[in-house]
């Protein structure tokens, strides 16, 4: 199995963000993946979230993985595409993420 250290960094003065929870978690949940995916063997998955400015809340999840090949960015960022292929899991991800984030707007 995967050998991964999940690191966390909270800001202590968040404020309360006014969001849909499940689209949240799912967005999350599609990235958590995407990079144990990414590190087959071992690695480290850091999330921060911190206070911006006003009542903006800046997200953040690294991992160590692959990373995104080039010829797959665009593939990543176009919605009306079908669902990843195995093994190309940054594109679900990817798309999750993009289509929440152009929701919320």
């Amino acid at each position: 199995m995967h050998n991964i250290s999940l690191q966390t960094e909270f800001d202590d003065s968040l404020p309360h963000v006014r969001c849909d929870a499940e689209q949240i978690e799912q967005a999350l949940v599609a990235l958590e993946i995407n990079a144990v995916e990414a590190m087959p063997h071992e690695g480290l998955l850091r999330i921060t979230v911190n206070a911006a400015s006003g009542d903006i809340v800046t997200l953040k999840i690294i991992d160590t993985g692959t990373g995104i090949r080039d010829e797959d960015i665009p593939i990543s960022l176009n919605l009306s595409l079908p669902q990843r292929k195995r093994g190309r899991g940054q594109v679900l991800g990817s798309r999750c993420v993009r289509y929440y984030r152009e929701t919320w707007r």
